[in-house]
């Protein structure tokens, strides 16, 4: 029974679901290493096995040059054919920041798209949430808006014009604020 016969799919994108939260991580080292990790982890568990299943990298966005270098690493060595940003980070600063353009630079270089995922809701307000289903409805378009908003003023599409972004699981609802 072959992969596409069972789904009627050619290929799958896989993106981490613990990894939503990699944001949050608060070390640069601990990012960098665990990037790295997942990173060989999903090729050698996944997508060096079966073209089919396809790598989205995790990149240590704490550390700038450190993502570049793991995106090309990502890219050239391991296969995958994109990244995967969280939306909600504590860094302090969004991914409209000059300090981001050799990362988007070097996404543009490769040709290869970025992807920003809302979650978790840490720092939005949705704290006094009492169910889950509640800060998760407004996690994914809150945090994506922020990204989005950042990087639309910031000029990053302007210096970048053939930088190749995704924001996901976000719905259609943020699209009469843009």
């Amino acid at each position: 029974m072959s992969f596409r016969a069972d789904t009627g799919m050619e290929m799958t994108f896989l993106y981490p679901t613990a990894g939503l939260a990699f944001g949050l991580v608060q070390d640069r080292a601990w990012s960098v290493g665990l990037a790295k990790a997942y990173n060989d982890w999903l090729y050698n568990a996944y997508t060096k096995r079966d073209s089919r299943l396809q790598g989205v990298a995790l990149l240590p966005i704490l550390d700038v040059p450190a993502a570049v270098v793991e995106l090309r690493r990502a890219a050239r060595d391991l296969g995958m054919r994109g990244a995967v940003l969280p939306a909600a980070t504590v860094m302090g600063k969004a991914y409209g920041h000059p300090d981001f353009d050799p990362l988007w630079e070097e996404a543009e270089r490769l040709d290869v798209p970025i992807g920003f995922h809302g979650a978790p809701s840490k720092g939005f307000g949705f704290d006094f949430f009492d169910t889950f289903i509640k800060a998760h409805t407004l996690e994914h378009p809150f945090s994506i808006l922020i990204q989005f908003t950042s990087m639309m003023f910031d000029g990053v599409f302007e210096r970048f014009p053939k930088l190749r972004v995704a924001f996901l699981e976000t719905g259609a609802g943020w699209v009469p604020y843009m």
